[in-house]
């Protein structure tokens, strides 16, 4: 039996699918495949003999943002990530422990937060980051959705963006 979401689209005559995540399903796979209709998926492990799969390149993204940070004079740099059950999550926050490695740069653990790449977690982040007797001058986030929220939280907690605290989000959502 078909997934609803594949059956539609397969009425609908699609030309291709992209599917985005960690946790691709091999049935979704199977379903599109079987019918000739081509799949590229984003951000997926290795599957099988499929040979188009796009990666993304978090050690390159956050390099970008914790230089950008650094260039602009930030030394106490916070990372909210995401759930430490997503692989995406996890190579992200690899690559920020890289990216600050490379700058010479420390994070305390107490600025590491792990939290759930929705609105609500940046929010969490930035009231847990605020109460720090050392507080960090920027926090970057894992995605954007966790950013907003921790600006939101920010500006509720009278934190001036960016004299206070400069923000970063990582995805490029049309919201960002």
């Amino acid at each position: 039996m078909l997934e609803p979401a594949a059956r539609q689209m397969i009425e609908r005559r699609i030309d291709g699918v992209a599917i985005l995540g960690s946790g691709v399903k091999p049935i979704l796979i199977d379903i599109f495949t079987s019918r000739k209709v081509p799949v590229v998926p984003i951000d997926a492990d290795f599957l099988g003999g499929l040979l188009l799969t796009v990666q993304v390149d978090y050690q390159r993204g956050i390099r970008q943002a914790v230089q950008h940070l650094a260039a602009l004079g930030h030394t106490r740099i916070a990372f909210v990530s995401g759930p430490a059950h997503l692989k995406t999550a996890i190579r992200r926050k690899q690559a920020f422990h890289a990216c600050m490695e490379e700058i010479d740069l420390e994070t305390p653990s107490e600025m590491l937060i792990e939290g759930e790449h929705t609105m609500a977690a940046g929010a969490q982040a930035v009231s847990a980051l605020m109460s720090l007797s050392d507080r960090p001058t920027a926090v970057l986030c894992s995605n954007d959705l966790t950013a907003i929220g921790a600006m939101r939280k920010a500006f509720e907690l009278s934190v001036n963006i960016p004299k206070d605290l400069s923000v970063v989000g990582f995805d490029d959502i049309p919201s960002a």
